[in-house]
């Protein structure tokens, strides 16, 4: 299913589970996509959050126009999961991934990162 590398967390080591202190977390976990240069400007991507449906307002474009109306890919671009969504999964391991999404949406499943498992506490 998943031909995507893992979120990169900003805040922790690069790793595959890390444990999380809400109390120590200011504003919300923040992660970068790695290999963006790999999916075409026309995508976007969203945070997943265990088995959470992501909503359209979650998603960010991979693209940014200039004053001309010129498409500009992004070649870095960083998420954040707010810490008021991850309260509901304190004392529980959850998997943060990624999903890229296009109009047509008809990749499905194959379109989303390998996870990450957050020990929230």
């Amino acid at each position: 299913m998943s031909t995507y590398k893992t979120p990169v967390l900003v805040q922790f080591p690069d790793t595959d589970e890390v444990t999380i202190d809400l109390a120590g977390l200011e504003g919300g976990l923040k992660f970068t996509i790695p290999d963006l240069d790999k999916i075409g400007y026309e995508w976007e991507v969203a945070p997943v959050l265990g088995s959470e449906p992501v909503e359209w307002s979650d998603r960010k474009s991979l693209v940014t126009y200039d004053d001309e109306g010129n498409a500009q890919k992004l070649t870095e671009l960083e998420l954040t999961v707010p810490k008021a969504r991850l309260e509901k999964y304190r004392g529980q391991v959850v998997e943060l991934r990624y999903r890229y999404f296009s109009e047509s949406d008809d990749y499905g499943d194959d379109m989303v990162s390998a996870p990450v498992r957050l020990k929230v506490k």
